[in-house]
C-alpha cells in the first residue's frame, strides 16, 4: 500500500513541477501531495496492530447483534 500511495505522490509532484495542472486544480494537487507525505508519516509511527483484534471485534459484534433488544445498552 505505501508503494502504491508513493507512486501516486510522485506523480501528482511530477504534474505540479512540469506545470501540467491547470491553475484551477494546483491547490488539488498539492492537496493530494500533503495528504499522501501525512498518511505516510502515521503509518511509520503507528504501532503494529496485533491480528486477534479483528477476531474479538467481530466477536463482540456478532454478540451484540445476537442479543436481545431489551438486553442491550
Amino acid at each position: 500500500m505505501n508503494d502504491e500511495l508513493t507512486k501516486v505522490r510522485e506523480w501528482a509532484q511530477g504534474q505540479l513541477d512540469a506545470e501540467h495542472v491547470p491553475p484551477w486544480a494546483t491547490r488539488r494537487y498539492v492537496h493530494v501531495v500533503v495528504l499522501i507525505d501525512e498518511m505516510l508519516a502515521s503509518r511509520s509511527r503507528a504501532a503494529p496492530q496485533r491480528k486477534e483484534n479483528v477476531v474479538h471485534l467481530d466477536f463482540a459484534r456478532r454478540c451484540r447483534a445476537t442479543r436481545p433488544a431489551n438486553l442491550r445498552a
